[in-house]
């Protein structure tokens, strides 16, 4: 988490989940649980980059909310472009009172690991 541009904003580096354990929704769990902490702790926005070929990485974080910003053209070692994604949260004052966080995958309590009726499809 940093500031850039007079915004807090928090940053995922990199997410692997070995082969045999994907589709167990265990990526959705660690970016979720990501994303409350830098919620929790002030952050306004969090960014990352994916291989524009990543489909299965593309489709998790639209899922969760994410938007395509910017391509970011040979962006990676091998040459392959990288799309710039961000979360944009809303702002306190305009919701001062909603403690609710939707995702794409289900609706989550602020400070709660409980998931409400809606279950992910993984």
């Amino acid at each position: 988490m940093g500031e850039h541009r007079n915004t807090l904003r928090g940053y995922i580096a990199m997410l692997v989940v070995l082969k045999p354990y994907r589709g167990r929704g265990i990526a959705t769990e660690l970016v979720t649980r990501s994303i409350r902490v830098m919620m929790d702790s002030g952050c306004e926005e969090v960014t990352l980059e994916a291989e524009v070929t990543n489909k299965g990485a593309l489709a998790l974080y639209g899922r969760l909310g994410f938007i395509r910003a910017k391509r970011l053209f040979r962006y990676y070692l091998n040459g392959v472009d990288a799309f710039r994604l961000k979360l944009l949260f809303p702002r306190p004052e305009a919701h001062q009172h909603q403690s609710i966080m939707k995702l794409g995958f289900g609706t989550y309590e602020l400070g709660s690991d409980q998931q409400n009726e809606e279950t992910s499809a993984e």
